[in-house]
């Protein structure tokens, strides 16, 4: 039996992954609990989701010095497991409003030439309870897409990132909240 470690708050996360490897003997914890832990015991897989919501409201030379300090978070983590899920935002391939598509972006390009650490990128998730939800069928016709998280437990290997998307990022440097920031996520293309 495997030992998996799931770092991150967010349910779709946790109860997506914790279905993938349900035979396994899984340990949860909070991101940043996991970010101020001095030692992390050794495990098989670590899936590590999530950031501080609050450094995208900062000004932007000190968010890229965050981004350096989530690569270090990673290496310790790399340091600590056989393989590493870092689960990303979906990032589109033309145009994005949005630093949290730019942190993942530059994390991705950190961690390119590292072979523990797997990027696994997707839209929301929507679970098998929902998928005919009449919500979920407007925002489809309006051009939303998500995954369903049945293919992200049974096709988890078509979901890493071989090529990392080169999107032109637009007003970067503006501050913002989470609200502003879903808003603009809206209005990323490709």
């Amino acid at each position: 039996m495997s030992k998996v470690l799931i770092i991150g708050s967010s349910y779709s996360i946790k109860d997506t992954f914790s279905k993938k490897f349900n035979l396994e003997s899984i340990t949860f914890l909070n991101f940043r609990e996991a970010w101020l832990m001095k030692e992390i015991s050794y495990y098989d897989i670590i899936v590590i989701s999530g950031f501080h919501h609050d450094k995208i409201k900062v000004l932007f030379p000190e968010f890229k010095k965050y981004i350096i300090e989530y690569f270090n978070f990673i290496l310790l983590l790399e340091s600590k497991c056989n393989e590493l899920l870092l689960i990303t935002t979906f990032i589109p391939s033309k145009i994005s409003f949005s630093r949290v598509v730019f942190l993942y972006k530059s994390l991705l390009n950190l961690v390119d030439n590292k072979s523990k650490i797997k990027p696994i990128s997707f839209r929301k998730i929507i679970h098998e309870n929902n998928k005919n939800s009449l919500a979920l069928k407007l925002l489809e016709y309006f051009g939303l897409k998500f995954t369903q998280q049945n293919d992200i437990i049974k096709n988890t290997e078509k979901y890493i990132l071989k090529n990392i998307p080169n999107p032109y990022f637009v007003n970067l440097k503006i501050r913002r909240n989470m609200s502003l920031e879903r808003f603009l996520r809206l209005l990323d293309y490709g």
